[in-house]
């Protein structure tokens, strides 16, 4: 009782609102019961009580309170009554299995492909895999050890840990696993476990160690299990700044496996010895899994977690009787023709759709890199042809362009029938854009270009001017003498529902061939068209934040497709209304005098991923100081510095 009165609590207690309208609904039924019948106006107060049926009235009384009690009932079960938690006993193996891996110089020999380093971690991250349960650790040992990891269950992050291990990280060269014994077994006794395993992963196991190690592990109580690494014939010792191992007699070192020793080592551990294969049936010889959690070295713990009983169940019990009195004769019935009656047509409509035009889904789609799900939802012909050149669908934006009379429309369908290989159909175009704007200058450098290859690909049919999307890109080194073409223009992707007429719907000529020039990636391939670019309005800010962009992976990325990312915020998303031309206009001035702030803050940027592009990415240098820390402590304490 008293567990009741002091621990109950709700366990979806926003449920409890719903007795607000059941109060609210009561009340009213209440209230309109009370009111005297219509035909109290019209028959006798004498006469009424006889001419009304009493099973009616009393209904008509019960009604509210059965209506309550059913609510409330029900409002208190969904709200999940609890006082009580529920105590679950948890099994945790205490197996513990503790790696010790072997970072001599000839783990990296090459007898097994396609080194021996290389298959010990896979071999390790197989075991990893098979351990569901218990605890693991990794010790990596050469002159002396170190922990990786300690034991732990957690295997996903000593998993993580393989790649990093190498005997460069190791400070002191060598081959002893004495101290990788007593490291195991300091790493049992803190873990305050009475026993556990070790399986050391070498190539070679000194005999003048085979008894020490038999020693330790026999006083700490921990089985020994030894997993050859390598062939007998073994293979030259790869250096990592070039050359191989030599011996110091100046011969190639060629470090074989001594099996015979290695055998004798774990028999006089009494412990298991299996040569590394490509199966796992060494793995299940050396950790069986009859030995892998012995009972009593598992713990069974009663703990008491936050997990409350939900009572709900009983509650939901007790609405029953309230159903059977509310059931009427043909409810079943008209139930059962409901469910059989056709579902009607349901149209699916997206929360989004709710928000957003589809013009400002595709917007927000192109920016997110996905240019096929925005050339679907794109209705603006111009922004569904920018998006379509994106994810490559050039004969697709082509189509899409061709729904528009204007310059830029045709300047943009001839760059993308250019990249589909449709050379003449592209020339085509450009003189419809040169025809409605004869000053349009990167149409004529384009078209300029296209002809060459073009008269290229006439001349010289079996080769050909196109690459395997039927791009002209790759014919830059064929069509010398073509400068137009570094200062070439990127198709500007026209704002939907502009006319794309007039100047301010496109840079002029010698604006953009100053960008382009500064802009390695603009036109270096040669081809007439790298990217479908917003050159009008409002858009010229996204413009210049692109180039500026590209300009830093110019040099690895210089031929592949650039794109520019329309702006989607708000009521003025990309798709915008022919009626806002005139405020598209003004806010080109506007965008120019941000573009030199956007300048400085990219060079900036750009200088920052230059010098952090400078710093060596080796996951193994944490390991590598830490290792070289415990090695100085541990020279220090025993007075015998190495440094």
């Amino acid at each position: 009782m008293h567990a009741l009165l002091t621990d109950f609590h709700f366990l979806r207690p926003w449920w409890l609102l719903a007795l607000l309208p059941c109060a609210l609904l009561t009340l009213w039924l209440a209230r309109r019961h009370r009111r005297p019948p219509v035909w109290g106006e019209l028959i006798d107060p004498m006469l009424l009580p006889h001419l009304l049926l009493p099973s009616d009235a009393k209904r008509s009384k019960a009604l509210p309170m059965l209506l309550f009690g059913g609510w409330t009932l029900g409002v208190l079960a969904l709200a999940g009554p609890a006082w009580e938690r529920l105590p679950e006993p948890v099994e945790r193996s205490n197996d513990a299995l503790i790696i010790a891996l072997e970072l001599d110089a000839s783990m990296r020999a090459t007898d097994l492909a396609p080194s021996r380093l290389q298959r010990a971690r896979h071999k390790i991250a197989d075991i990893l895999a098979a351990r569901h349960d218990g605890l693991t650790a990794l010790i990596v040992y050469a002159g002396d050890a170190h922990v990786v990891t300690p034991l732990s269950d957690d295997v996903n992050t000593l998993a993580a840990m393989l790649a990093a291990l190498d005997p460069a990280i190791m400070p002191e060269p060598g081959n002893d696993p004495r101290t990788a014994a007593e490291l195991a077994a300091q790493l049992l006794h803190g873990a305050g476990l009475n026993e556990g395993r070790v399986l050391f992963v070498a190539d070679a196991f000194p005999r003048s160690a085979q008894a020490t190690v038999a020693h330790t592990l026999a006083g700490a109580r921990l089985g020994f299990s030894l997993l050859a690494v390598g062939t007998a014939q073994g293979a030259p010792v790869p250096l990592p700044d070039g050359g191989f191992l030599r011996d110091p007699d100046g011969g190639i070192r060629v470090p074989g496996v001594d099996l015979a020793t290695m055998r004798d080592a774990a028999a006089t551990a009494r412990g298991r010895f299996a040569q590394l294969g490509v199966d796992d049936s060494d793995i299940r010889y050396l950790l069986p899994a009859e030995a892998a959690v012995p009972a009593r070295t598992s713990a069974d713990t009663n703990r008491r977690f936050d997990q409350w009983q939900d009572r709900a169940p009983w509650l939901a019990l007790a609405l029953l009787p309230l159903a059977a009195l509310a059931f009427r004769r043909g409810w079943l019935l008209a139930l059962t023709l409901a469910a059989l009656l056709p579902a009607p047509h349901a149209d699916a409509l997206e929360w989004r759709d709710l928000w957003l035009r589809k013009d400002q889904q595709g917007a927000q789609a192109l920016a997110a890199g996905e240019a096929e799900r925005a050339a679907g939802l794109f209705r603006s012909p111009a922004w569904r042809g920018a998006a379509q050149y994106r994810s490559g669908d050039y004969v697709g934006a082509a189509r899409s362009w061709s729904q528009q009379d204007d310059a830029t429309a045709h300047y943009n369908r001839g760059n993308a029938l250019a990249r589909a290989g449709r050379l003449d159909a592209a020339i085509a175009a450009y003189d419809a854009a040169l025809a409605r704007d004869p000053q349009l200058a990167d149409a004529a450098a384009n078209r300029r270009l296209v002809e060459e290859l073009a008269r290229q690909r006439n001349a010289n049919p079996q080769t050909g001017g196109n690459d395997r999307n039927g791009s002209p890109a790759d014919s830059q080194d064929q069509a010398a003498g073509t400068p137009q073409a570094d200062t070439a223009q990127a198709p500007s992707a026209p704002r939907p529902g502009s006319s794309g007429g007039s100047d301010s719907a496109r840079p002029s000529g010698p604006d953009a061939r100053a960008d382009s020039a500064t802009h390695p990636g603009a036109g270096t391939n040669g081809s007439p068209a790298t990217e479908p670019s917003a050159a009008t309005g409002a858009d010229s800010a996204a413009v210049q934040q692109l180039q500026e962009h590209d300009a830093a992976g110019a040099g690895d990325e210089s031929g592949q497709t650039r794109d520019v990312q329309p702006q989607a915020e708000g009521s003025a998303a990309s798709a915008q209304s022919p009626t806002h031309a005139a405020e598209d206009t003004e806010s080109v001035s506007g965008a120019a005098s941000i573009a030199p702030d956007q300048s400085a803050d990219s060079e900036d940027d750009q200088a920052m991923e230059h010098w952090l592009r400078r710093i060596p990415d080796d996951p193994g240098e944490l390991l590598r100081r830490k290792f070289e820390y415990e090695n100085r402590s541990r020279n220090d304490e025993s007075g015998r510095s190495k440094w």
